[in-house]
């Protein structure tokens, strides 16, 4: 009834063939995928076998992990109101941008604090070691003019704030609880990288091109197995100005051991995946105060499996992200801003999977193997409604919002909503 030693899953038919640890066995599904891979092993039942091999069965849906990649209430809280490139600093030809993170540190020896401590008539000093705090920097960027070109670098940022609706100066990253509304979805998984890159003008626009790489990490908290992506990134823009524009995108990501976010490990397998990009965002003023936004991207990936494992022959996968806006200035005060926007997050739209597994064992100790074909496109389609408003208030700054999703987490059925209220005064 218990088993001897550590259990294992074998990825052939041959019990004494290759074989993964249990322990290390797991799928983390991406936010993408919604409840795809729940639904497709819900009810099926996996063997592990331990050194006699006897075998142990488990639900298959239990080696499913959770993702940190998408923004929690808390992660929404914190983005409302509060521009995370940090402060700028702007001077003839170029920006500085920075944000300190302040992080709690271990001792430290304070040399100029000391005790004394009186040993056989002997004076002894010790330095006092107490629990100090440090600064560490938590985003940084810079823009400059160099032979008539624009020339950016980031360090800790998000490369999708210097293209489409964001690198046009249209929104910035605190309008909304997300501090990526509008931005290239493909450019979360490289969110905490670093990027570079050159804007030269072209005819009666404008081209951006750009580098990147980094870890799909959300926000401040950071996951110790948020994979590393790279890629590049070319956007034109047609007549950039105030009033409208319209801005293209076409781009190219790799992801190590990675599919859209989503990771196998152990006997699941590894992968590596690259996608090709396109998307598309436009703005147009309505009047003196409104601005009307829209961007929608998709995405074609291909994933190769590294070594073998349960998970195998990965078909294209097709997937989408769009958005819909509304910001409008001077509403209810002078300074006062009110937003609305629709979005639907990055979703699969195609795809599917082959997996093979130990369901038991045979007298001549070979497995027992089952087979299934996993449909990765989720039940639903989340689509999510916020409406955020800010202005001055008693010395202070005032920020309400309002979210609504339906289906959330590409989940048909499901539905969540929160009311986040925050106020913030400098003393």
């Amino acid at each position: 009834t218990r088993p001897l030693g550590e259990t294992r899953i074998v990825t052939g038919a041959a019990l004494a063939g290759p074989a993964a640890l249990e322990s290390l066995s797991a799928l983390s599904s991406g936010p993408a995928f919604g409840d795809a891979l729940r639904r497709g092993l819900a009810g099926l039942e996996l063997a592990a076998f331990d050194e006699l091999d006897a075998p142990f069965f488990r639900p298959l849906d239990a080696y499913l992990r959770p993702t940190s990649l998408s923004a929690r209430l808390e992660d929404r809280l914190w983005a409302l109101g509060r521009d995370p490139r940090g402060a700028a600093w702007r001077g003839e030809g170029f920006e500085l941008r920075a944000r300190v993170d302040r992080a709690a540190g271990g001792w430290q020896t304070d040399l100029f604090s000391r005790s004394y401590q009186t040993v056989n008539g002997a004076r002894l000093t010790r330095p006092v070691r107490a629990g100090l705090r440090h600064d560490r920097l938590g985003s940084f960027s810079l823009t400059g003019r160099a032979g008539g070109k624009d020339v950016f670098v980031g360090f800790r940022t998000h490369p999708g704030w210097r293209f489409g609706l964001h690198g046009a100066g249209v929104i910035a990253p605190d309008t909304f609880t997300d501090d990526a509304a509008f931005a290239n979805p493909f450019l979360a998984l490289s969110r905490n990288g670093a990027v570079a890159g050159v804007s030269t003008p072209i005819g009666q626009g404008a081209l951006r091109v750009a580098a990147f790489h980094g870890a799909a990490q959300y926000g401040e908290r950071r996951d110790p197995d948020a994979g590393r992506s790279a890629g590049a990134l070319l956007e034109y823009r047609f007549a950039p100005g105030a009033h409208s524009g319209v801005a293209l995108q076409a781009g190219w990501l790799r992801e190590a051991e990675r599919l859209a976010g989503s990771r196998p490990g152990g006997a699941f397998g590894e992968l590596d995946a690259s996608a090709g990009f396109l998307g598309l965002a436009a703005h147009r003023r309505l009047g003196a105060r409104w601005t009307a936004l829209i961007s929608a991207h998709g995405g074609l990936s291909r994933a190769g499996t590294q070594n073998q494992g349960l998970l195998y022959d990965l078909t294209t996968l097709w997937t989408s992200a769009f958005g819909l806006g509304l910001i409008g200035e001077g509403i209810g005060h002078a300074h006062g801003r009110l937003a609305l926007r629709v979005s639907q997050p990055l979703r699969v739209e195609a795809g599917a999977a082959r997996l093979r597994w130990p369901s038991g064992r045979s007298r001549d100790r070979q497995a027992l193997l089952q087979e299934t074909r996993l449909g990765l496109a989720p039940s639903g389609r989340q689509l999510d409604l916020e409406l955020s408003w800010s202005r001055p208030w008693q010395g202070g700054h005032a920020y309400l919002a309002a979210l609504g999703s339906r289906d959330a987490g590409h989940t048909r059925g499901a539905g969540d909503f929160a009311l986040l209220l925050r106020y913030r005064r400098g003393f």
